[in-house]
């Protein structure tokens, strides 16, 4: 699941292969442009990816607070991809958590509903990806 820093001038995209957080690549805002090798800036939206084919694809993490269950809406950066033909995946990152349960139970246009139920002990974050046409 690739993620992206844009915390800083230069945006950093990382890869979570299931343990840690792999540095993939660096995206040159000043420059509106990526490194050499990247294919994850489209020139305008971080955090999304228009394939030639007209693919899109959108992904972010989410920081799950302690508490008993946690509800956010996570909007789309770019809307106007975000038809009712999407795909979600969803990536349990980090934590010490047991019986959390996680999953999308709404969404349009304008994002979707990340719905957590369980116990949190720990906070964790939630990488998603929406891809679609």
């Amino acid at each position: 699941m690739q993620w992206i820093d844009t915390s800083g001038p230069t945006w950093k995209v990382y890869r979570y292969d299931g343990a840690q957080d792999i540095l993939e690549n660096q995206i040159d805002t000043t420059n509106n442009k990526a490194y050499p090798g990247s294919s994850y800036y489209n020139g305008a939206i971080p955090g999304v990816i228009v394939h030639p084919s007209g693919l899109m694809e959108q992904f972010g993490r989410v920081t799950v607070p302690v508490g008993t269950g946690y509800t956010t809406f996570v909007a789309f950066p770019h809307s106007s991809y975000a038809t009712t033909n999407i795909l979600f995946k969803l990536t349990y990152v980090g934590g010490l958590n047991t019986n959390v349960f996680y999953g999308v139970n709404a969404y349009n246009q304008g994002g979707f509903t990340l719905e957590v139920a369980g116990n949190i002990i720990v906070p964790f974050s939630i990488d998603w990806e929406a891809r679609g046409f």
